[in-house]
């Protein structure tokens, strides 16, 4: 039965046979579920005020430990294995070093790369197991990550 739960079949319903065109089919399925054609008409994307330039306050320290506050306990650790409760067990030193953080990427307009990475795991939706198609992903992010991005936001 094992052996059954891991067969994958490709776009034509042939069986995968190896790992590397399992992960190849994989690449193929969440690249074009991923990288989708823009459908935003031209005229309204030019209508969009652009605030890259605009010139906004720096995060305070005090929406960092409120945002730091604000992490739920008990989720699984994000791409950079750092549960949440880590970072709040890093009190004060940890608010300030993530302060620092993220004034750094402020005024530098310099977001690190870790902060752009995510990784991919398929959940089955639907139908066949064995089809990639019948998966949608979710995004696992590191937890530094989303811990600025609730200050983002």
């Amino acid at each position: 039965m094992q052996a059954e739960l891991n067969l994958h079949l490709d776009e034509s319903g042939q069986p995968i046979k190896s790992k590397e065109e399992k992960l190849a089919c994989w690449r193929r399925h969440f690249k074009g579920v991923l990288n989708v054609q823009n459908t935003v008409a031209e005229e309204v994307i030019a209508g969009v005020e652009d605030l890259s330039t605009a010139d906004t306050a720096e995060v305070a320290r005090e929406e960092v430990e409120h945002a730091v506050n604000k992490l739920k306990n008990g989720k699984g650790a994000g791409s950079d294995e750092i549960a949440a409760e880590v970072v709040k067990d890093g009190g004060q030193a940890m608010i300030e070093w993530l302060w620092e953080l993220l004034r750094e990427v402020w005024k530098t307009k310099q977001v690190p790369q870790e902060w752009k990475n995510a990784t991919l795991i398929p959940l089955h939706k639907k139908n066949d197991r064995k089809v990639c198609d019948n998966y949608r992903g979710i995004a696992l992010v590191a937890e530094s990550r989303e811990d600025l991005q609730v200050m983002v936001d």
